[in-house]
């Protein structure tokens, strides 16, 4: 056998031991910083609980109250496990309400883990016939594991009370008219506003002011913030509508420079927390007052498995 095919061979052995050791590491190795699991937080269920949870470029918030649960959307696809993981840590098996606001990827991406992982009592999505990846991923998802019998609802009666514990929600807006026009995909978005109270909570998805300007919440205590603090949404003029309190901005590093310094402008005479900044958001509320605090917690999933592709590098290329 001459020295080419020797070496060839050595080659094509050590990278299936590469191969083989890497998809170890990404399937075995979750989070490179942390330990596997979040520390229970000790969640109050006689409070309402909101955590605006920290997934980077996405947006991703978890509501608890006597003993339910909503999750409106699940940020990107490698944010889902660690949604998942966090979950579990507080001893959250059910999700009575799973709300993907529209069917952008860092919305919905990580969905197809959460319904693996978690069982679902309801999903609610506005209707699309786009064939975007997170979408066809949770589609897949939703035909194979235990959620095996949940459908993709969408909103029929707007404005329609509904209850988790003893506070109320309602969709405000969504739009399942024209499901193939991915540049309307933004607009689609279903918008929530959630009372506990004499406190009420806005949750806009990625809504433009064109949205906004059609709503009519009347004032708000806590508004989280539109599409990651994108200079098409949240205007003065609606600002002065609903006059909040708080604003809670989702974002991550980005290269669309989101947050706009015109919409912090716009906000500057507001409470702001930003999860690039101040990282998990909880708040708390027994319906009279509101609490906010931060938490250490990072649920953005890129860059926290080892590649293949880096093990490559390091074994091969020293680069």
């Amino acid at each position: 056998m001459s020295n080419k095919k020797i070496i060839s061979i050595i080659v094509i052995i050590a990278v299936l031991i590469i191969s083989i050791f890497g998809y170890f590491i990404s399937n075995n190795i979750k989070d490179t910083n942390n330990s596997e699991y979040y520390d229970n937080i000790g969640i109050d269920e006689s409070l309402l609980n909101i955590l605006y949870l920290d997934v980077g470029q996405g947006d991703s918030t978890l509501i608890r109250m006597n003993g339910q649960t909503m999750l409106i959307d699940a940020g990107n696809p490698s944010d889902g496990y660690y949604i998942a993981e966090l979950l579990k840590s507080q001893g959250i098996s059910k999700i009575d309400y799973l709300i993907g606001t529209h069917i952008d990827d860092d919305h919905i991406g990580g969905m197809y883990k959460i319904v693996e992982e978690i069982e679902v009592e309801n999903l609610y999505m506005p209707y699309s016939t786009i064939n975007k990846p997170s979408y066809t991923a949770l589609k897949d998802s939703l035909t194979k594991n235990k959620n095996k019998d949940l459908k993709i609802s969408e909103f029929d009666n707007l404005n329609e009370k509904y209850t988790l514990g003893n506070a109320t929600w309602q969709v405000l807006h969504v739009d399942n008219s024209d499901p193939q026009d991915e540049a309307k995909l933004n607009d689609t978005s279903i918008v929530i506003k959630l009372e506990y109270g004499i406190k009420s909570y806005l949750f806009m998805g990625n809504a433009s002011s064109k949205i906004e300007n059609n709503l009519n919440p009347e004032q708000i205590n806590v508004l989280k913030v539109a599409h990651h603090g994108s200079n098409q949404s949240t205007s003065q003029e609606f600002l002065d509508k609903i006059k909040p309190q708080y604003a809670i901005i989702s974002v991550g590093e980005n290269p669309y420079k989101h947050p706009d310094d015109r919409v912090l402008d716009r906000l500057k005479n507001i409470q702001v927390y930003r999860t690039d900044q101040d990282h998990t958001i909880w708040l708390t509320s027994n319906g009279q007052d509101i609490n906010i605090k931060q938490l250490d917690y990072s649920l953005d999933g890129a860059n926290r498995k080892i590649s293949l592709e880096s093990i490559f590098r390091y074994a091969f290329l020293n680069t």
